[in-house]
């Protein structure tokens, strides 16, 4: 009993006090951490050409009275990229309204598109609203909390959103009858499947990450020709693709790829069992097999696309050489530490070859996150971008 008292109930007493204060150490300069980054990492800054078009656009859309804050408890770069596949709203417990979808299938293209529409409206009903076309990104669909609260923005704006799903996300995946998959011209016949349909007169898009770069890569080639879109917006679009692969660190490269193979996984089945000629060099079992997204591209991605080889593949699907040829007001949102899409390859100079390109950056918000709020949790780029497109 002596020995007990004596000995180890003092042991287990300096135990827990040091624990206690090691573990109040690390909260105390944690706090003063998200302290100093609330205070000191709210600079938001635009890029774009003062022509009076520009200038005309952002006194409507009131881009200049924006302000993105992090997050107090969620400053850093992962935890802003963490959160960003997480409901805010329903972490921070505010009450959400649950959005319906309809389904259609395009033929054409083999994507499907979510029909977006709040509970109380008729589905049926003929479309009167603004068309809003908003492109995912790899894996993304309404079923992710990002493209929820966009959903939500537009509606509650007047705009119709209908998300594109993919010819790779399509449910069931088919393969093209001929030659290989392309997904811009899978995008202009879906957008030309949407405006037969629907009857749509005005159309405005929306592309996050890998969608974003479809989008701009879309407008700016195959739909630069055409009047239906009258404006669109682009979150953290990795612009150059060739480059920003090389930037991104070790731990993003694997998440990546693990991504990438859950959804290969799920479809591993169509590439086994296909005979056309154009996928019979996919290596689906050397892809499912790397650490690294670039191998797994160089296994399947630039395969099933077509491409000879993955730096062809990189420099060929990049949208950064077509930003010249748009013609409708576009405005980018990027994040001075997404790890994923690098701002170091953002081509701001491209502003002043073109003038309806505006650059939105702010200093945190990670990968597709911009969790801002203190005891409310809220995503920032949704009210933004709403606000933007409908000043056009």
């Amino acid at each position: 009993m002596k020995y007990f008292f004596g000995i180890i109930c003092p042991s287990f007493l300096l135990v827990y006090l040091l624990t206690f204060k090691i573990s109040f150490l690390f909260i105390t300069i944690y706090l003063s951490f998200c302290f100093y980054l609330r205070i000191f990492r709210n600079k938001d800054i635009l890029f774009y050409s003062p022509t009076p078009k520009v200038l005309e656009i952002l006194q409507k859309s009131q881009l200049q009275n924006f302000s993105f804050k992090a997050h107090f408890f969620l400053p850093t770069t992962f935890l802003q990229t963490l959160c960003s596949s997480f409901d805010a709203r329903r972490l921070s417990l505010q009450k959400a309204i649950e959005l319906k979808a309809i389904q259609f299938r395009v033929p054409e293209a083999e994507t499907s598109l979510d029909f977006v529409y709040f509970p109380w409206e008729d589905p049926n009903a003929e479309m009167t609203k603004k068309c809003l076309m908003i492109i995912p990104g790899l894996t993304g669909s309404i079923k992710d909390a990002y493209i929820r609260e966009l959903c939500n923005e537009a509606l509650n704006k007047d705009f119709r959103p209908i998300v594109l799903n993919s010819r790779w996300l399509a449910q069931p995946v088919k393969l093209p009858k001929r030659g290989p998959i392309n997904f811009i011209e899978d995008v202009n016949k879906t957008v030309n499947y949407i405006t037969e349909k629907f009857k749509v007169k005005q159309m405005y898009g929306i592309g996050i990450s890998y969608g974003s770069n479809m989008l701009c890569k879309y407008l700016g080639t195959v739909g630069r020709n055409s009047d239906i879109f009258k404006g669109a917006v682009s979150i953290g679009n990795p612009f150059n693709m060739y480059q920003n692969a090389r930037l991104i660190n070790r731990f993003w490269n694997f998440l990546l790829c693990r991504i990438l193979q859950k959804a290969l996984i799920a479809r591993k089945k169509l590439f086994t069992k296909t005979k056309k000629a154009s996928f019979q060099f996919v290596e689906v079992e050397e892809a499912l097999k790397v650490t690294n997204f670039m191998e797994f591209d160089e296994y399947f991605t630039r395969r099933i696309l077509g491409f000879q080889s993955l730096e062809e593949y990189y420099k060929r699907f990049s949208c950064i050489y077509d930003l010249k040829n748009i013609k409708v007001p576009l405005l980018c949102l990027q994040s001075k530490d997404d790890p994923i899409s690098h701002y170091a390859v953002t081509p701001f100079h491209e502003s002043k070859k073109n003038d309806n390109l505006i650059f939105y950056t702010t200093e945190a918000g990670g990968h597709i996150g911009w969790i801002e709020g203190f005891f409310k949790l809220k995503v920032f780029y949704p009210k933004p971008c709403i606000q933007f497109l409908s000043s056009l």
